[in-house]
């Protein structure tokens, strides 16, 4: 008679944790598009907008731990990471209400950064998340236009 775990057969091919990556490199950028699709369907449904009507959206900032040159561990905003995908910190999101547009707003750093972290040009990261981006410094310049 044949061992019941001889028998069994998982359906799954188990996770190789040794090549795991983030989780946001696993997601498809139009899954972010299609939630702020779903966002602007259910915003006009209830609201009547106008030209120059849109919200800025605030993700997770980094959280030094005391006087150190680490930081507590990095989570982003579940409802900007709904609508953005963007994992990077102190990011702003600017939603276009009217036009159904959106922007990312990522932080202009310095290429001493690139020392110790990947640094992405705001054009590297139109690529990387299908989307309108510009820095955080164009930013009253792009209200403005509103």
């Amino acid at each position: 008679m044949e061992s019941t775990q001889a028998l069994y057969q998982p359906k799954f091919k188990p996770v190789d944790r040794s090549t795991y990556d983030c989780l946001k490199e696993r997601l498809p950028n139009s899954l972010f598009r299609k939630n702020r699709e779903r966002l602007f369907a259910l915003f006009h449904k209830k609201v009547e907008t106008k030209q120059g009507d849109f919200a800025l959206l605030r993700g997770a900032s980094e959280v030094p731990l005391y006087n150190s040159d680490v930081s507590y561990p990095e989570y982003q905003e579940a409802f900007f990471y709904y609508l953005f995908g963007a994992v990077e910190m102190d990011c702003y999101g600017l939603v276009d209400l009217h036009n159904d547009h959106a922007i990312l707003f990522v932080p202009r750093l310095d290429n001493l950064y690139k020392i110790w972290m990947t640094v992405m040009t705001k054009e590297e990261s139109a690529v990387f998340y299908d989307l309108e981006v510009r820095y955080i410094d164009e930013m009253e310049s792009t209200l403005q236009q509103f």
